[in-house]
């Protein structure tokens, strides 16, 4: 993932909104960039300004894990008249470590039934689209883990 740049043959690599992820150099991985409230403690995502608890001003950004677990999930059939991707999709909820809730699209696993709650899954970037100029559009997706053994 570049950071918006690119060279003569390669094409510009952009997340689908700004101030979602942080990609290195800031950290070792690309991650979901969320907030945690220094006076309550509560972990955000998307990173917030103002604490939806406490309503303290006082927050922090901070890089979530990229592991979590499924919370629920559900399979799409009939998709939504502006959705440009195959269908059947898999969409559901993942819970991270830090207690935050994400909205996602599931990536690697069937699509003929959800994934069952609680499957380890991890953080993953693909391609989600084009923007206005040619621009490659990233968007996060989860994975179940895939373990060897």
């Amino acid at each position: 993932m570049t950071d918006g740049t690119k060279s003569a043959n390669e094409t510009t690599r952009m997340p689908v909104t700004e101030g979602l992820y942080i990609f290195p150099p800031e950290v070792d991985q690309p991650a979901l960039l969320g907030s945690r409230c220094r006076a309550c403690e509560l972990v955000m995502w998307p990173k917030q300004s103002v604490c939806a608890k406490c309503f303290s001003h006082d927050t922090e950004e901070l890089p979530l894990s990229r592991l979590g677990a499924v919370w629920s999930s559900t399979v799409v059939r009939q998709a939504p008249s502006d959705y440009r991707g195959l269908v059947p999709y898999a969409v559901g909820l993942v819970e991270l470590p830090e207690g935050v809730g994400v909205r996602t699209v599931f990536t690697g696993c069937s699509t003929e039934e959800p994934l069952p709650i609680g499957t380890e899954v991890e953080l993953l970037f693909e391609e989600v689209g084009q923007g206005s100029e040619g621009e490659i559009l990233i968007g996060h997706k989860f994975a179940p883990v895939k373990r060897v053994g």
